[in-house]
């Protein structure tokens, strides 16, 4: 959900999961639990307790500031997250790899 960028790695719980980028969407399966989801930024992602039959929506987004900026994981409300990725295309599945461990809360 950002620009022409390259492909960048999602990490969950330090293990690459998937590749995002040119306004593509994945769908990746996570083990019920508590996760953490970082990018190359590891200051910035989110810790989810992941729940059973739930949908969860992230993006990847290109936060500018004062000086320079940053790649940053976010969490996105699940209707805006429907809305954003119905548009999109499908990310091929190459893109899609590695699983999560576990977080301690």
């Amino acid at each position: 959900m950002f620009g022409k960028f390259t492909r960048l790695p999602v990490f969950c719980d330090g293990n690459s999961i998937a590749k995002l980028g040119d306004s593509r969407t994945n769908t990746v399966a996570i083990p019920v639990g508590t996760h953490e989801l970082t990018s190359i930024s590891k200051k910035h992602g989110v810790r989810i307790d992941f729940q059973d039959g739930q949908e969860y929506f992230l993006k990847l987004e290109l936060v500018n500031e004062l000086i320079g900026g940053h790649i940053a994981l976010t969490f996105v409300p699940i209707e805006q997250g429907r809305y954003e990725s119905a548009r999109m295309k499908t990310a091929d599945e190459k893109t899609v790899r590695g699983k999560c461990g576990t977080v301690n809360p």
